[in-house]
């Protein structure tokens, strides 16, 4: 009998990718599953950089980081990102939290995957103190 692998992936925008993401990403690769994801997708209520430009900008963050990344893939979708997560076997995901409003918005987030994707496990970690403030839509601002 093939075993099924355990697939986890990190969800997002990314736009721009900062300390806060590298944090999470970090700690996703250092759990035991035979494939890691970062799913850089659209947020619709976000006007954003496109796709591919982001991509670009993770893998040359990516460069820079002091551990292993050598079993990420960085991938892209404009695809409803339950779609994605079924058509890719992705059972398991893992966000970031920073406060109270954070951590509402993923409940929320979590309960319309789960009506897709009933077996769907989500993994979600607080941000350490000190990148609590760090936001994509402070970055981009203070780029202007």
């Amino acid at each position: 009998m093939k075993k099924t692998k355990n697939k986890i992936a990190f969800l997002g925008s990314f736009d721009p990718i900062h300390i806060g993401h590298i944090y999470i990403l970090q700690q996703m690769l250092a759990l035991d599953y035979d494939e890691y994801f970062l799913i850089v997708a659209n947020n619709w209520d976000k006007k954003q950089s496109p796709l591919k430009v982001r991509k670009q900008a993770i893998l040359e963050s990516l460069k820079n980081v002091d551990f292993d990344c050598s079993k990420l893939k960085v991938v892209t979708t404009s695809k409803k990102m339950t779609t994605y997560l079924k058509e890719n076997k992705i059972d398991t995901f893992i966000r970031g939290y920073r406060d109270q409003k954070d951590l509402l918005y993923e409940d929320y987030l979590y309960d319309t995957y789960v009506k897709d994707i009933p077996l769907l496990k989500r993994i979600l970690l607080e941000t350490p103190d000190e990148y609590k403030n760090v936001r994509s839509s402070s970055i981009k601002e203070v780029r202007q």
